[in-house]
């Protein structure tokens, strides 16, 4: 059963704060218009008004159509079905969640309800998000989609849904590449297109957001404010696996040889580079970029060196394979020192080979430390910390709420 996991080594508790990250709620509903809605909601002292179908961000609640909900008599809004969506501002913080609290008890008590046509969304802010934050989302959800299906009903597991669809089914192999090269939110869109799916990047486009799509439609308001909390918690416990230094399999490289003097620095830099190459993966394919500081130290050189052992470096290992490439930096596609780093950009695995082609040459052979057996690997290749789970960083109560979703689930619940 899923739970907290404690990791000093990445947080340091195990539980992270609700946090600043602001965010948005749309709750598809039936039972009630838009006009009935919008009512229901001043009265309860919120402000909030009716509107037509539009995207636009206000700084009040409103009510708007949405043509994909049909009320339990089959009739749409634009049939006279009394159903509509109703949407948040951008909300923030425990004072956020007390809104949603209020919201959710207003329309309960004017008499909305759901049904399978109806959904939660809760957006996530984004902005100061990279690619790689972004593709750290992506796996870890595809990753546990599993789990969070168990808790969901049928109608929103798996690819069940044509308005969350899977993310495993997203990423696949022929996607992978393009997701480990994402620079930027918007990158992600060339492997994740699709908005209907169960984590929507294509809300970054017009809000600035992610969306989380896959949550049955509810005014329960305990289930809501638990939904809304495990989504920040996701996106800012991958926000954190993200940006930590992530454990590589590191080469260890035998002494059994006498290297050339002549090419002594080249083969260390290359073993360097090496080194680096399992973080790097993650992150497009090449060989993290490492401070020309920290290459003259592990070289024993002078600063000044290091570009000229890196160029003789890559001149001799371009005569074994073609496929390894200068890594870009800034707008020039040659292998340069340039703001004070170096590195070196593989096209393919065939790249990392040719290094390894090159130590062999110089009678250097390389032994890598695998893996632990029991480590599932991720849907793509990001490396995730081997004590992730769904529910990392989460506190224990809505852990538990979850938890206790999950059998309630398997129990035959609803």
């Amino acid at each position: 059963m899923p739970s907290s996991i404690n990791s000093d080594s990445l947080f340091e508790t195990s539980v992270l704060p609700f946090g600043d990250r602001s965010f948005g709620l749309e709750l598809e509903i039936v039972g009630l218009n838009c006009t009935e809605a919008a009512d229901a909601l001043r009265l309860a002292g919120i402000d909030c008004r009716s509107e037509d179908y539009n995207h636009a961000v206000r700084s009040w609640w409103k009510t708007v159509t949405d043509a994909s909900i049909v009320d339990n008599r089959n009739n749409n809004h634009y049939s006279g079905g009394r159903c509509c969506e109703v949407v948040s501002p951008i909300l923030s913080g425990e004072s956020g969640l007390e809104q949603v609290v209020k919201v959710c008890r207003a329309l309960q008590t004017a008499g909305a309800t759901v049904n399978k046509t109806t959904g939660m969304h809760v957006h996530i802010n984004a902005r100061d998000l990279n690619g790689r934050d972004g593709a750290v989302i992506a796996t870890r959800y595809a990753k546990h989609e599993s789990i969070i299906d168990s808790f969901m009903p049928k109608s929103r597991r798996s690819n069940n849904n044509h308005y969350c669809q899977s993310l495993v089914h997203a990423l696949s192999e022929t996607n992978r590449d393009n997701l480990e090269r994402a620079r930027t939110i918007r990158d992600i869109l060339q492997v994740i297109s699709n908005r209907g799916s169960k984590v929507n990047f294509e809300a970054y486009l017009r809000h600035g957001t992610i969306e989380f799509r896959q949550h049955s439609g509810t005014v329960n308001a305990e289930k809501v404010v638990n939904w809304i909390r495990f989504c920040q918690n996701f996106v800012s416990t991958s926000v954190l696996i993200a940006r930590a230094p992530i454990p590589q399999i590191v080469p260890v490289v035998s002494e059994r040889a006498i290297v050339p003097r002549r090419v002594k620095s080249e083969v260390r830099l290359a073993q360097l580079l090496l080194r680096n190459y399992d973080y790097a993966t993650s992150i497009g394919a090449c060989a993290r970029p490492i401070s020309k500081y920290i290459v003259a130290r592990e070289l024993g050189v002078r600063n000044a060196s290091v570009m000229t052992i890196a160029n003789r470096l890559r001149d001799r290992v371009q005569s074994f394979e073609h496929t390894i490439h200068p890594q870009v930096i800034g707008t020039n596609r040659s292998f340069r020192i340039r703001h004070n780093y170096a590195g070196f950009s593989f096209e393919s695995d065939f790249g990392v080979e040719s290094l390894k082609a090159f130590l062999r040459a110089n009678n250097e052979s390389l032994e890598f430390v695998p893996l632990p057996v029991n480590v599932p690997a991720p849907v793509v290749n990001i490396t995730l910390p081997i004590f992730d789970s769904a529910f990392l960083g989460l506190n224990n109560d809505t852990t538990s709420y979850f938890n206790g979703r999950i059998v309630g689930f398997q129990n035959g619940g609803h």
